[in-house]
């Protein structure tokens, strides 16, 4: 027989096994720790807790304050819609072309 997996969701707080769908929601049943679920895999994500030496929660909210948001038309840079097809440029207008703008790969 083939190895299988059992489909318990197992809590990274106190290992215990849950079933997939609780009375209680998204939760375990035996210390009620908050499932996290990875949008890519489905896995449960383990909480981590990040501590900076030397830097206080005030100065940290301080810091995540000053950081640079993109605005939506930073987002769209290169991207274009025509109506008929949806193309993305990334990098210079030259990339990937000899110096005298031809397409290599078209080339061929």
């Amino acid at each position: 027989t083939p190895f299988s997996d059992k489909e318990d969701v197992i809590c990274v707080r106190c290992g215990s096994g849950n079933p997939l769908l609780s009375e209680n929601g998204s939760q375990c049943v035996v210390c009620g720790h908050q499932f996290v679920y990875s949008f890519l895999s489905f896995e449960i994500l383990p909480l981590v807790e990040f501590q900076l030496e030397g830097v206080t929660d005030a100065e940290a909210k301080k810091l995540m304050a000053m950081m640079p948001t993109t605005t939506s038309q930073d987002a769209n840079v290169g991207f274009v819609d025509d109506g008929e097809a949806q193309t993305l440029a990334i990098g210079d207008d030259d990339a990937g072309m000899g110096g005298d703008g031809n397409d290599l790969f078209t080339k061929q």
